[in-house]
């Protein structure tokens, strides 16, 4: 494309002012630069898993498409390139950043017990969320975890240990539905999206990729409401 236009600019050039064939060659050249900085977007969707979902399905699509907004925005992009995180299964800032807006699931099981749910098949730029909250056929110590008050100790939600599946506590789902905060219930998504995608907090979870960038939607969600 950059040797067509070249001798395209030539044949103009036999045609107009010196001053005028400068500016078309700067135009031209910027626009080519900012076809090559361009990004694919990525595409965030959602899949209910089982029940629990069912009075807050408008809030959660909500919070999705606010969810890939932020995704695709440069304060994003930015945060990711400029930010310092533990547990990156030794990726750089770029090559983390990468892993997300790809979205290849690690935990991608090919169908659930309860419905058959189709994985993301390696589709570049699909994040593809599959959520449920938790509920008695999970661990009691979850149950009890998400009937405490929001301290240590209490929990938010699950990723699944192996499904692909990001279980809420409902009692936060409620909370948080009724009080429109989809930072929330963003930044939940992403913090359990990182486990799917393969990352752990095992260490200083506050400083690990997947508390951090967690936080990180959380709060571009908030700012930008």
């Amino acid at each position: 494309m950059k040797k067509n236009l070249f001798f395209i600019l030539l044949k103009i050039n036999k045609l107009i002012s010196m001053s005028k064939f400068c500016y078309l060659i700067i135009v031209a050249f910027g626009i080519l630069n900012f076809q090559g900085d361009k990004r694919q977007e990525v595409k965030v969707e959602i899949e209910f898993v089982k029940n629990g979902y069912d009075d807050y399905k408008v809030f959660a699509r909500e919070t999705i498409q606010k969810l890939q907004i932020v995704l695709n925005s440069d304060e994003f992009r930015k945060s990711i390139k400029n930010g310092i995180f533990l547990e990156t299964n030794n990726l750089n800032n770029s090559e983390l950043f990468e892993t997300i807006i790809n979205g290849y699931e690690v935990q991608c099981p090919e169908k659930y017990l309860d419905n058959n749910v189709s994985c993301n098949k390696g589709e570049k730029g699909l994040i593809n969320l599959k959520v449920r909250t938790i509920d008695n056929s999970d661990h009691k110590k979850w149950l009890r975890r998400c009937a405490k008050k929001p301290r240590r100790g209490s929990t938010i939600g699950i990723d699944g240990v192996g499904d692909g599946v990001t279980a809420i506590c409902p009692q936060r789902l409620q909370s948080w539905s009724a009080s429109s905060k989809y930072g929330d219930l963003g930044g939940h998504f992403m913090h359990e999206y990182m486990h799917i995608l393969g990352f752990s907090h095992n260490k200083k979870k506050s400083k690990s990729a997947v508390y951090q960038i967690g936080n990180i939607v959380k709060e571009l969600i908030d700012k930008n409401n």
